[in-house]
């Protein structure tokens, strides 16, 4: 399965599951089964009212009758933040390789290349860019530098709860007051990373996430720990639970 990073707020990069072909495939037919449903209610609808002829009328109520089926994916994406309905039900979404939010611009530029890489050729461009390249993306995924991701259950800040911290636990930094639920669920999540890629021997050289991610929340907590990046978020994460059951 591809990996591909994202690079956090807190210029982290988290590596998250791209979204598979099969998934990409079973999403696509769910929101073009509805398309087709939605044109052949319209177009049944409008014979029937002998609005489709040669007229001027008939050809600018074609047009009307198209939009939704051209702004589907853009609108959809753009008001279910980088989902259409066929996304949401397989859980992918898209996601920008910096960490930001997609902008209008990149929606619009994944749907020109729609037009190409899967209704004109059928699909066919995308699902050989997405064998070539990998990392959860096609032509207009490359344009817009986007990619799709599996969504994954959330992390939350009651699955960083340690059920072996006694009330004689001593916090170490009480400076964690100083940092938010996010940071702590951040901090979780690259934790839970390291641990994966370590134990698949793929621990990364040089500069880790996790390196990054102490280097972010000392700055926050205005301290300088001498303690090696994995041990400093397990204590991080203890101190800060403690302190939140007091």
């Amino acid at each position: 399965m591809d990996r591909v990073e994202i690079t956090t707020a807190h210029n982290v990069g988290i590596e998250l599951q791209a979204a598979g072909i099969g998934d990409r495939a079973a999403a696509a037919l769910i929101d073009y089964g509805l398309l087709i449903a939605y044109l052949m209610t319209t177009f049944i609808l409008a014979e029937g009212f002998t609005l489709i002829d040669e007229s001027l009328a008939s050809k600018s109520l074609f047009i009307v009758l198209m939009l939704p089926y051209l702004l589907y994916f853009p609108l959809s994406e753009i008001f279910l933040s980088g989902q259409s309905i066929g996304k949401k039900i397989r859980r992918i979404k898209v996601a920008r390789l910096d960490g930001t939010s997609p902008s209008l611009g990149d929606y619009a530029i994944r749907s020109l290349f729609r037009l190409v890489e899967i209704d004109i050729t059928m699909g066919l461009v995308a699902v050989l860019t997405l064998l070539i390249r990998g990392h959860g993306q096609r032509l207009g995924d490359l344009a817009a530098r986007t990619t799709v991701i599996k969504l994954l259950p959330a992390v939350t800040l009651q699955d960083t709860l340690f059920s072996e911290i006694d009330d004689a636990y001593q916090p170490v930094y009480a400076e964690t007051v100083n940092l938010s639920e996010k940071d702590i669920v951040l901090a979780k999540e690259v934790l839970e990373s390291f641990r994966k890629q370590t134990r698949k021997n793929r621990r990364p050289a040089g500069t880790t996430p996790a390196d990054k991610i102490k280097e972010a929340l000392e700055g926050k907590m205005g301290i300088a720990s001498p303690l090696p990046p994995l041990e400093f978020l397990e204590t991080i994460l203890r101190d800060y639970n403690f302190q939140k059951r007091r």
